[in-house]
């Protein structure tokens, strides 16, 4: 080539050269910063998944924060609550000691009380002092809030409910098997015990005034053993019976004049009832009968309904009560009966029912298809009664458009009032020897949210991920088949965000209830502050009985608080935090492979691009100095 305008061999040698050194400068960048990627065009796609991953570390980051902030609030809370339940177990001491009568001065006494009202200001101190960043954490700041508390529930807890914004939650009650008492009747046919030679209505003069009747009593608390003379009234047998119901369980009334009722002074199967006779005193030679003996005892309380119904034949089988029924015609050309009408009929006579029958429709129904008016085309009626199975028999007639009249009969498993007692036999021993009578109560059952729930007595206890909560229910509640908006839940609670997302299903909510002295205790006995001066239950003059079951029940409460929190502690941080952990080592490592500089492979990339650019600084110069060699052709 013999051009020197151009030359084109130095314009490669340029363009190799700057080449080199770029590669040589992207290596000496990634070198020095220590990553692969330092701006987008360096790998567009990888700079991409290198910055999601990013925030996905800094959320996860984020809540590792969140949850050993949540285990610190928690240390807080439970150091206080460790603190006021030593107070209570000293309280303890002092109600148990104050119950030494006789061996304690009124001085004594005062001094007990002075230390008591100093423990209950303590307790209210700590549960208003105690506090992170200037929130209180023990005086109910963190409590759930709830409103339209249904007159069927006596108590409620919620410990943890899940709300998204804004929401409130409405807590139903459905009760689907009613609670029972244990009970037991020891039906004596007089007022009074005839052993020996009394008559049964109780007038004549004894003739064996030796004789005793003696019979153990058992329920879940424990048993009591009774000696009774003949001639001693039910009245005074019942006084004494209630004398020990501390000691029992139980309680006595008088039933129909004749009668003793045992019940179980607690709703619930763990309860029982349980009567052995030691010695008869020779009571089965002289009180016979149907009505007389020691059996299981249903309490009336009108949960039980029973008509014969539509064309339906009946059966006693038990009874322990006095009812009405009502029979309705099942023949051709009876006179028609409005379905009102006889609905409005079945319904009185379950004001006072108490018993089972047996109940089936009957051959006959179909002839009622033109004898019964009232009920319009499409319509229906249903009643219902119930077996010795405790099954519940649901019977509906029914109207089609068109005017045909159908019936339908389903029984249904469900347990209305369990321990409907047999008949009796002709004649009933008390003779000593056989096995005890014995009963058990029966525990509410319910589904609340569409979740059944645990059941102890009339306690129900649900807990899911949205919902944990206790309930007590009434009485009446425990014991009416009914659905209801038991109270909402408004809001409340310490709420903790413990995952990488911020929405409901990593929110960790739980509840701290207020441990004021106002608030330790239970509806049923008390609260603490009731062992203040002056009070019902002061050491001094008050009811030390009921005192303790207050401080057991505060203990209770303040101990399950506890728990729920070193619960909440253990199993949700902690768990949290080890496994956030784990996936913020794997998403830094996923983020690293994408993002930083692999030193080794850099180096010898560095290396290579340097003697690359050395050798084209050479060959530049080498190519530079070529057209030189057309100066011969001129020489």
């Amino acid at each position: 080539m013999s051009r020197i305008n151009t030359n084109v061999q130095s314009l490669i040698s340029q363009r190799t050269l700057a080449s080199q050194n770029k590669s040589l400068n992207g290596s000496l960048e990634r070198l020095s910063t220590g990553l692969r990627i330092n701006r987008g065009k360096d790998d567009p796609a990888g700079l991409i998944a290198s910055e999601n991953l990013r925030s996905e570390k800094a959320s996860i980051g984020a809540a590792i924060s969140n949850a050993g902030r949540a285990d610190q609030v928690m240390n807080i809370a439970e150091g206080g609550l460790q603190e006021i339940n030593s107070l209570l177990l000293e309280v303890q001491s002092l109600v148990t000691g104050s119950a030494n009568d006789a061996g304690l001065s009124k001085e004594e006494k005062e001094a007990n009380q002075l230390q008591i009202d100093s423990i209950l200001e303590t307790i209210d101190r700590i549960s208003t002092s105690t506090s992170f960043q200037g929130t209180k954490l023990l005086n109910g700041t963190y409590d759930f809030t709830i409103s339209g508390q249904n007159g069927v529930v006596d108590d409620v807890k919620v410990n943890a409910a899940k709300l998204s914004h804004g929401e409130n939650r409405d807590v139903n009650v459905l009760v689907t098997k009613s609670a029972q008492h244990a009970g037991v009747l020891l039906s004596l046919g007089a007022d009074k015990l005839d052993l020996g030679g009394m008559s049964a209505n109780g007038t004549d003069k004894l003739t064996a005034a030796d004789k005793n009747f003696i019979f153990e009593i058992a329920g879940a608390k424990g048993s009591k053993e009774f000696t009774f003379a003949s001639g001693t009234t039910l009245n005074d047998m019942i006084a004494a019976i209630n004398t020990y119901t501390d000691v029992t369980g139980l309680s006595a009334t008088l039933s129909g004049g004749t009668a003793i009722s045992l019940k179980s002074n607690e709703f619930g199967s763990d309860e029982y009832v349980s009567v052995k006779v030691i010695d008869d005193g020779d009571m089965d030679n002289n009180v016979t009968g149907p009505t007389t003996g020691i059996y299981k005892y249903e309490e009336k309380n009108g949960n039980v309904a029973h008509s014969t119904g539509i064309g339906a034949t009946i059966a006693d089988w038990g009874t322990n009560g006095s009812w009405t029924t009502t029979a309705f015609a099942a023949g051709a050309g009876t006179a028609a009966a409005d379905a009102a009408t006889m609905a409005g009929i079945i319904e009185a006579t379950n004001l006072n029912a108490e018993g089972e029958r047996d109940t089936s429709l009957g051959a006959n129904t179909g002839a009622l298809t033109t004898s019964i008016t009232g009920i319009a085309n499409n319509g229906s009626a249903v009643f219902t009664s119930y077996n010795e199975n405790h099954e519940q028999v649901r019977y509906e007639v029914s109207k089609d458009g068109t005017g045909n009249i159908s019936y339908k009969e389903v029984t249904e498993a469900y347990t209305p009032n369990a321990d409907i007692a047999p008949l009796l036999p002709a004649t009933w021993s008390y003779a000593e020897g056989k096995e005890p009578e014995r009963d058990s109560g029966q525990d509410v059952g319910a589904i609340v949210n569409g979740v059944v729930a645990t059941a102890d007595g009339k306690h129900i206890t649900v807990r899911t991920d949205v919902l944990d909560t206790e309930i007590k229910l009434s009485d009446s509640g425990a014991q009416s088949l009914n659905s209801v908006q038991a109270f909402t839940i408004t809001g409340g609670g310490a709420q903790f965000n413990l995952g990488p997302s911020v929405d409901i299903i990593n929110q960790a909510i739980i509840g701290i209830s207020n441990v004021s002295v106002r608030n330790l205790g239970t509806f049923e006995h008390g609260y603490l502050d009731e062992l203040g001066s002056s009070k019902d239950s002061n050491l001094v003059d008050g009811n030390l009985s009921k005192a303790q079951k207050i401080v057991d029940d505060a203990i209770n409460q303040v101990s399950s608080l506890r728990g729920r929190i070193g619960a909440f502690q253990k199993n949700t941080i902690g768990s949290t935090i080890n496994s956030l952990s784990v996936a913020l080592e794997n998403t830094s490592a996923a983020e690293s492979s994408i993002r930083d500089t692999d030193f080794a492979a850099e180096t010898a990339e560095m290396t290579r691009s340097q003697i690359l650019s050395q050798a084209a600084q050479t060959v530049l110069g080498t190519a530079n100095s070529s057209p030189q060699a057309v100066l011969s052709l001129l020489g």
